[in-house]
């Protein structure tokens, strides 16, 4: 168990991230998972070692770099050691603030280096689409298989699928109004078949507009771990392999990804996924390189020879 002062500090560090650096609450509940999984990793280290660790400033650079180790032996990315990497760095860089402790000890801990190609999106092919679509289909997952229509037609993150209300919805223009980060509301199509499907087997049982769309046995809105816990049981019932990345945010890369392949403009992606940013969108064009090279073919004067 976590010792308490150890919790406190998590803790006060999450309102800090939430309050002082507007960090979403997806974002909160990821520092908090790899600081507890650290801490976890901590303690059972120390109960083989027979030795104590009851507040930060026990934790030194030989913890860390057994955990980094960890994490490698069980085949962890590098982008997942370096996000690991990053959260403890804040986290104690904050204690350090805070006065704590007197040193971060990843302060010379390096970031594995992360290759370009590794840096791109995770999606998958159309035939892995059509089979977690039908495997839910076939065994009459009535929610999640429209879910998991919408999710892929409208390329929400897994808060904004959560988030969803009736009185978002526009059945007639085909449309849902989704609530991204920072506040931000953006309007984004939904498919003919998933509009069909959630007027025929959705609505007829929600009767305000302030309900859910998506809800759990209880009525209330799908918690985002849910929705995480039904990818993980597809990937393991569909028989991915191990290292394929099978999450709500790989949903939304891959549909992404299939615009962009088939000629949606980057500014009009940037619309629909609703980043800030269009150099975030660009990486889509990278994820192309069939795109690319037909362009290439076609407009290239060396190619026309």
């Amino acid at each position: 168990m976590i010792p308490q002062r150890i919790q406190d500090a998590i803790e006060e560090f999450a309102v800090t991230k939430r309050l002082e650096e507007g960090r979403s609450e997806n974002t909160i509940r990821a520092y908090k998972h790899d600081l507890h999984m650290f801490f976890r990793f901590v303690e059972r280290l120390s109960n083989e070692n027979r030795t104590s660790v009851a507040t930060i400033a026990d934790i030194n650079v030989a913890h860390v770099k057994r955990f980094l180790l960890s994490l490698d032996e069980r085949h962890y990315t590098k982008q997942g050691i370096a996000r690991k990497i990053a959260t403890l760095k804040s986290f104690f860089g904050y204690c350090r603030f805070m006065g704590s402790i007197q040193m971060n000890p990843l302060e010379r801990v390096k970031s594995p280096r992360v290759s370009s190609a590794e840096h791109l999106p995770k999606f998958l092919t159309q035939e892995e689409i059509d089979r977690v679509l039908a495997y839910a289909r076939e065994r009459r997952w009535i929610q999640e298989y429209i879910m998991l229509r919408f999710m892929y037609a409208t390329m929400c993150r897994v808060s904004e699928v959560c988030g969803v209300r009736i009185k978002d919805l526009d059945l007639e223009r085909g449309s849902v109004r989704l609530h991204g980060k920072g506040n931000k509301e953006r309007w984004v199509p939904v498919d003919e078949k998933s509009v069909a499907l959630i007027q025929r087997l959705v609505l007829p049982y929600r009767r305000e507009p302030d309900e859910a769309l998506f809800t759990n046995k209880k009525g209330t809105a799908i918690k985002p771990r849910v929705v995480e816990a039904l990818f993980q049981r597809l990937k393991v019932a569909l028989g991915f392999p191990a290292d394929k990345k099978m999450t709500p945010h790989v949903f939304r890369h891959t549909g992404a990804t299939m615009l962009r392949r088939n000629g949606m403009d980057i500014s009009e992606l940037q619309d629909l996924l609703g980043h800030a940013s269009p150099n975030t969108t660009r990486i889509y064009a990278r994820n192309d390189i069939e795109g690319l090279s037909a362009s290439y073919r076609r407009m290239h004067p060396l190619a026309k020879d």
